[in-house]
């Protein structure tokens, strides 16, 4: 494995734990959240996020194993 594909695992890694620590984050809002209102809004904000770091990651990946 040369040194831009070990970059490009730490990026990977970096999403990854980025998205964990959301999921974490916003379980924790929802947990003490009265509102239903601001629970859909959460939910679509954090789906929304995710769906977005994992292109990243699926792109990264992509190009690794491609290279």
């Amino acid at each position: 494995m040369d040194n831009q594909q070990t970059h490009q695992l730490n990026d990977i890694y970096d999403e990854l734990m980025g998205s964990r620590k959301a999921f974490e984050g916003v379980q924790a809002l929802l947990a003490g959240s009265n509102s239903s209102k601001v629970d859909t809004e959460m939910l679509s904000q954090l789906i929304g996020t995710c769906n977005n770091r994992l292109k990243g990651v699926e792109a990264r990946f992509s190009g690794i194993i491609r290279s």
